[in-house]
């Protein structure tokens, strides 16, 4: 589907801080088929588009400090940056990076939850966020693993007016995010399935059209299966994994 807007709240991009640009380049590229575009201006350092087709379909460049490991950064489409990272703050999260502009393209702020996970603000000036999502080979959903959903839910709400609603999905209640009647991505607690001090974060999932092939081709081209393919009634197949350089991320057959 292409997208041309994102209401304030919704997640609109991701993109990947990486200590091997050119590996973490080559692997995305080979495996989702993406073609990547540098800038050749100094101030976007180095950060790379990466397109499907002729769409733009997420970012990455390389990290901001030595210590900094590989990470997918999901952002939230908000209309005034400054103004959402005021409210981060007055919320209990944390602002990292004050708001700050991206050349002509818009301006950002880097965030964290209460809870610790980071998450991007992007205020739209020309360039809203991924020209294609929720098709094979591009970015479909990001989700919240936290150890507390409700509160999470809370925060983001009193930030962004996202709603939200609890299903049971199994093994475990699962938290959906609403921006008006809209699901706009998820929350899950962070229970048996994550190691011990796992941190709060944002995840990324990739659309594909068979999640079992398309983790075979991520491990023939050095990545890790984290656990094996699961499925859920009503939302598809998926498999977690993690690239060359360390940042996780998962495949799915909606």
């Amino acid at each position: 589907m292409k997208f041309t807007e994102y209401p304030h709240g919704t997640p609109c991009w991701i993109d990947l801080g990486s200590t091997d640009v050119a590996a973490s380049t080559s692997f995305y590229s080979r495996l989702f088929g993406w073609t990547p575009h540098s800038s050749p201006d100094p101030q976007f350092g180095g950060y790379v588009m990466l397109h499907l087709g002729d769409d733009a379909v997420a970012g990455l460049g390389p990290v901001m400090s030595p210590d900094q490991p590989t990470r997918w950064l999901s952002y939230l489409a908000v209309d005034d940056a400054d103004a959402a990272a005021t409210a981060v703050d007055k919320a209990g999260g944390r602002v990292l990076a004050p708001p700050f502009d991206v050349g002509d393209v818009g301006r950002m702020a880097l965030c964290a939850d209460p809870a610790g996970a980071t998450f991007g603000l992007w205020q739209k000036l020309d360039f809203a966020g991924a020209q294609l999502a929720n098709e094979p080979g591009s970015w479909c959903w990001s989700e919240l693993r936290t150890p507390d959903p409700a509160a999470a839910a809370g925060f983001y709400g009193t930030v962004f007016g996202m709603g939200s609603e609890v299903t049971d999905m199994g093994p475990m209640p699962y938290t959906t995010l609403k921006v008006g009647d809209k699901t706009v991505a998820g929350a899950m607690p962070m229970g048996d399935l994550f190691p011990a001090g796992t941190p709060a974060h944002w995840a990324v999932y990739f659309a594909v059209e068979d999640a079992d092939a398309s983790a075979a081709k991520a491990v023939e081209l050095g990545a890790r299966q984290l656990v094996p393919a699961m499925e859920a009634e009503g939302v598809g197949r998926w498999v977690s994994l993690e690239d060359p350089q360390g940042a996780e991320f998962s495949v799915i057959r909606m």
